[in-house]
């Protein structure tokens, strides 16, 4: 039952102003991170997620005596009483940004005094603490989709690796069995045995600590079929993939941020579920990814995961860049760099072409494996580089039939204007 209070409370989607960095900023309502809550026991505060409180049917508001779960590992129940409200809020200002704000440091935005300050054409939040939020928004924005039914095409009716009380289990047990963490192995000196031994302790340790937090996130329960599909695809893959996959995505949690507390937010533990994947595949098909190799550990599906982080350059831009890039070059020129100095100089050039860093980026690996593939076939003999010239020349030839197109029409038109004032005198 709520108690009366003059708090205001807001929904998802709301548009206030919050005190961030001692500044009042513009920003949206995304969901509610946590709520503040003193123990009526024990006279203690503590953010507690919103998925561990009971004994309230409606909006929780300020003041309300509700329960909440002492620990996600003990199932009693403590009475409380809520005194505070953190909000995740997108800022909407050029800065941007994401931050868990206070209710005391909220104002609902009157849009007639505090008009919003739109963010500039392609700038996204900025700040280490952000930059696997704004990653992992536009993949869910542009390529969620396909990368989950990539995941699922693979995993089909498969369950083995399922869990839907602990997800993450199944990588302990993996850890538990693999022959890769395998500290009985004859070859293994004492120091390194015990270093394995070590090792896999501190990895089976983190993996356990990750879900302990991943569960205080406010969207957990309607994730986890995705968590645990991801999992069951990791672990129908070689031991080489799920190795990197473990690795990467336990380093990443725990060393996300370089100063101060350097484990990863509970937002960033969620996300990294997905991001890991894609490091995972650029360690094992980074020669296939760039074209320099075959990649033998490189499945087709894993290029398709890696697509889906990064932009794909359509083959016509790529062959309309080619071409621009001969024209500029010059075959003599171009003919006498190396193999390898005359890809990185195509790649430079699109790279100015472009000049758009964030999307060059994002998209070098396309334009790395085209490269590999294209570039140099055209300058292995008389017959390619005769190809490659007459393709140009071809091009050449198109404008300047164009331009006597367009001045033969320009002619007869001058000779018909002229021809009746003829007739008319």
């Amino acid at each position: 039952m709520h108690q009366e209070d003059i708090t205001e409370h807001y929904e998802p989607g709301d548009r206030v102003t919050a005190l961030v960095e001692d500044e009042w900023r513009p920003g949206i309502i995304d969901y509610i991170e946590s709520y503040t809550v003193r123990n009526n026991e024990t006279g203690r505060h503590r953010d507690i997620s919103p998925d561990v409180i009971r004994g309230n049917d409606g909006a929780i508001r300020i003041g309300d005596q509700i329960e909440f779960r002492q620990s996600l590992s003990n199932n009693s129940w403590a009475p409380g009483t809520i005194v505070g409200i953190n909000y995740w809020i997108n800022m909407t200002d050029f800065i941007g940004g994401f931050y868990e704000v206070s209710h005391i440091d909220i104002r609902r935005r009157v849009e007639e005094q505090e008009p919003e300050l739109e963010p500039e054409p392609g700038t996204q939040p900025i700040g280490s603490a952000y930059e696997v939020h704004n990653e992992f928004d536009t993949f869910k924005a542009n390529k969620w989709d396909t990368f989950m039914k990539i995941i699922n095409r693979t995993t089909g009716t498969n369950t083995n690796f399922k869990n839907r009380n602990a997800p993450f289990q199944p990588l302990i047990d993996y850890v538990n069995t693999s022959e890769s963490f395998n500290e009985n192995k004859e070859s293994l000196t004492p120091e390194e045995k015990a270093e394995l031994i070590r090792k896999k302790a501190d990895i089976i340790q983190k993996i356990n600590r990750i879900f302990t937090r991943i569960q205080e996130y406010s969207r957990y329960n309607q994730n986890i079929d995705n968590i645990i599909d991801c999992i069951q695809y990791v672990l129908m893959q070689p031991p080489d993939f799920i190795d990197a996959y473990i690795n990467t995505f336990v380093v990443d949690c725990f060393k996300a941020y370089t100063t101060g507390d350097s484990e990863s937010c509970i937002k960033g533990i969620y996300e990294r579920v997905y991001l890991a994947f894609r490091d995972t595949v650029s360690t094992l098909c980074l020669d296939k990814i760039q074209g320099t190799g075959p990649a033998p550990l490189c499945k087709p599906d894993y290029i398709e995961i890696y697509d889906c982080f990064y932009d794909t350059i359509p083959q016509s831009v790529l062959n309309d860049y080619l071409k621009d890039w001969y024209e500029n070059g010059g075959h003599e020129r171009l003919g006498n760099l190396s193999e390898e100095d005359r890809i990185e100089d195509f790649v430079e050039f699109v790279r100015i072409t472009m000049n758009n860093p964030a999307r060059f980026a994002k998209a070098e690996g396309s334009i790395r494996r085209y490269a590999n593939k294209e570039i140099n076939v055209l300058f292995g003999g008389r017959l390619s580089s005769r190809k490659l010239r007459k393709t140009v020349k071809r091009r050449q030839n198109s404008r300047s039939r164009n331009k006597k197109t367009v001045k033969k029409r320009k002619n007869k038109i001058i000779k018909k204007q002229s021809g009746s004032k003829k007739r008319r005198f």
